[in-house]
Formats: C-alpha cells, structure tokens, sequence
C-alpha cells in the first residue's frame, strides 16, 4: 500500500494517537513527522482554512558540511532557493539573515551533536517572531572525479564536479521535520577547470551556477508543496489584560478576526535527545482587537485552560 494512499485513510482519534506513538518508537521521527502531518486535519479537525493568512518562513543560513570549498558555492544555492520559493508561492514571507528581524539563535543554527540539529532550539526561536518554519539549506558535499565514460574501444577519461544539497524544515509547533530532501548532480568539466578545482578549492562555472539553480527550483517546488499543506499559525508572546500575538496586518490579521488558542500537546523524546510535541488541544478563543504590522493584541472570548506564552495560534475552526 502506498504512503498516499495509507494516509488518505480516517483513523478515530484514539487509533491515530497509537499510530503516532508506534511510528515513532519503532521508525524514528521522520515518519512520525509524516503521519502526523497527514493525518492531522482529517482526524482531529485541528485548523481550518486560512486563505487570507500569510506564513512566515524563516531562512537559515546555508549549513555547508564542506567547508574547504569557497567561491560563493552557498550563497547561489541560498539566493536560488529562496527566489524559488517565493516564485512558487509569493504569500510566503520571508525572514532572512540580513533582516532586523531574524533570531539570532538561527544564524548559527543550533545542533545536539555534529550533523544532529537542535530541533526545538530552532522551534523556540522560530516561534519569537511567529514563524511558520524554518528553513535549513544545507551543502553536503562538493568533490570531483574522473571516470572512463563512452562505448568500448571509445571510452576516454571524463572529468566531473559532484554536488550533493539539500533543504530540511522544521514545524515551530510540534518541532517535527516537515520537509527533507537532498538532491544530487554532476556537471562535466575540463582538465583546466578540474586542475583549478583541486588547487584552489573553488568553483566557479557557469554550468554549476545554472545546475545548483535547477536544484533549488525542484527542491523549492516540493518544499512548497509540503508546506502549503500545513494550517497558518502563531504564537502568543505574552499574557496581560491582553493576549499579544506574534502576527499581524503583513500576515493578513484584521481586527475582530477570530482565533483559536492551543495548548501544547504531548512531549515526546526521540534519539540522541530532540524532543517532538503532538499538535495540542484547543483551549480558547480569541477575537483580535488592534494589529500592528507584525503583532495583533487580542480579548479572551472563552477559555477552558489558562494562556501562556508560547502557545499555538491558528485561524477559528468552524
């Protein structure tokens, strides 16, 4: 059975909570991630359609794994992905590294061992300035090599540049993975370009430039495609007479709109340390009452459970 079509399936609440649970234990987080981002809507209504509310998506700085290399490798696959993404969907709103704006946490992103990210160091962060996702660019790998290519008596030596990128997202809410794909090509050099290569460590073509921008169009189309798929969210800043809300009139919030308040869900401990949250019970609603461009300032209309910062904002459920 296919993972589309399995998820295509309505679980009750109960039997979808023990399928969360044993996909974790037993597959580690990336298919809890999965099945729960399928599945949530379906099973527990938790969001509602949001057309009008605009995500924030954060955009770390590229995680290049080799570091030997220089030549601006990194900054032409972030400049490419994040037009990408934005030519894909242009309601996203970018948080990028030179903006007032973005968590200083992220600029050296946060990681539990080498090569392990700091999944809820990042959602924390995230969740400050009411992003949706954070975005991480990475560089895997950048090497050459030689190979006889041809047909029989006609092979001759070729030489190649090989790349290896990738792009992971993270959920500010449940601090899952929600997107991870890596993309691997080689582009055919000549002996100058290879010789340049290996006693400069840098890369400079024109070729590599347009090859790392076809990476970034098809990861940034499938990244977009995830994405879109989860509700507009926010977070509560803070508590008072009342609630402060990290969004405002840019992500589309009007006032007297009306939102739903949740709590956090169930905490989880995966390898190595990260912690995963399932998406938590509504436990008030709000109706905003003045916005600024990037906070709104909201009354409790009802509520079954105190407020507290950090706490999950999402456009009213039905």
């Amino acid at each position: 059975m296919s993972q589309d079509r399995f998820c295509s399936r309505r679980w009750p609440p109960l039997a979808a909570i023990v399928l969360f649970t044993a996909a974790f234990l037993l597959s580690g987080c990336s298919l809890y991630s999965d099945l729960k981002i399928a599945t949530r809507d379906r099973d527990f209504g938790w969001g509602s359609p949001d057309p009008d509310l605009k995500r924030k998506i954060v955009f770390a700085p590229v995680k290049n794994r080799v570091p030997a290399f220089s030549g601006g490798f990194g900054d032409v696959f972030e400049r490419n992905l994040v037009a990408a993404v934005l030519d894909e969907n242009p309601d996203f709103r970018p948080v990028l590294p030179p903006d007032p704006e973005f968590p200083e946490t992220l600029r050296n992103i946060p990681e539990i061992r080498p090569g392990l990210i700091d999944n809820q160091a990042v959602a924390d962060a995230g969740r400050r300035i009411g992003a949706n996702a954070v975005v991480v660019p990475t560089i895997y790998d950048i090497s050459t090599k030689q190979e006889l290519r041809g047909i029989l008596l006609f092979k001759a030596a070729k030489n190649f540049i090989q790349f290896t990128v990738g792009v992971s997202a993270f959920d500010m809410e449940t601090c899952a993975k929600i997107f991870d794909r890596t993309y691997q090509n080689e582009i055919e050099i000549d002996e100058f370009e290879l010789e340049i290569v290996r006693k400069d460590r840098r890369v400079q073509t024109p070729e590599l430039e347009k090859a790392l921008q076809e990476a970034a169009e098809e990861l940034a189309e499938q990244f977009c495609k995830q994405t879109e798929k989860q509700p507009w969210k926010s977070f509560v800043l803070t508590v008072g007479d009342t609630v402060e809300i990290a969004a405002g009139s840019a992500a589309g919030l009007k006032k007297d709109d009306r939102l739903d308040v949740c709590a956090p869900g169930q905490k989880m401990e995966g390898i190595d340390g990260q912690v995963f949250f399932l998406p938590g019970k509504r436990i008030a609603k709000v109706r905003v009452i003045s916005v600024a461009p990037e906070t709104a300032a909201a009354e409790v209309v009802s509520q079954t459970e105190d407020i507290a910062p950090g706490y999950t904002v999402r456009a009213a459920a039905e």
